[in-house]
């Protein structure tokens, strides 16, 4: 009987899934008003049940966001495929585009790639780059 109750109280735990780490380096491509810069980065992203949190932002599945009085939820996304996991978000200000996330990781290679766009100052950053699991961030 023992037995079984802790059976009982382990399940749960053993069903739940951990979070993933991941590292990612690569290059980043930075242009401001025409002028640009490629410098080499590396980037922590941790990938849990239903959310990305990468570059100190969260991206929450649609599912998971709180929602308005109206029934709407924030702008932003996470698709979670089985060869590729996408998340981005849009930001508006005045009703205007502000802010701009698009990203992917494929799970089958571990390429990392995203494209941000920032508006006053015009700003877009491109990253390409390869990710491996690791145990914590850097």
């Amino acid at each position: 009987m023992k037995k079984l109750l802790l059976l009982l109280f382990l399940i749960p735990n053993l069903v739940m899934g951990e979070d993933t780490i991941l590292i990612c380096e690569g290059d980043k491509l930075i242009i401001i008003g025409g002028k640009q810069a490629l410098i080499r980065e590396k980037v922590g992203a941790i990938i849990g049940d239903g959310f990305i949190k990468w570059d100190e932002r969260r991206f929450v599945d649609k599912e998971y966001q709180a929602k308005d009085k109206f029934g709407n939820s924030q702008n932003e996304y996470v698709n979670n495929d089985d060869d590729t996991i996408s998340f981005g978000s849009i930001r508006m200000k005045d009703g205007v585009e502000w802010h701009s996330v698009n990203a992917s990781i494929s799970r089958l290679t571990g390429e990392f790639s995203y494209f941000l766009i920032s508006h006053k100052p015009q700003t877009n950053n491109q990253f390409t780059g390869f990710c491996k699991k690791s145990k914590r961030i850097f």
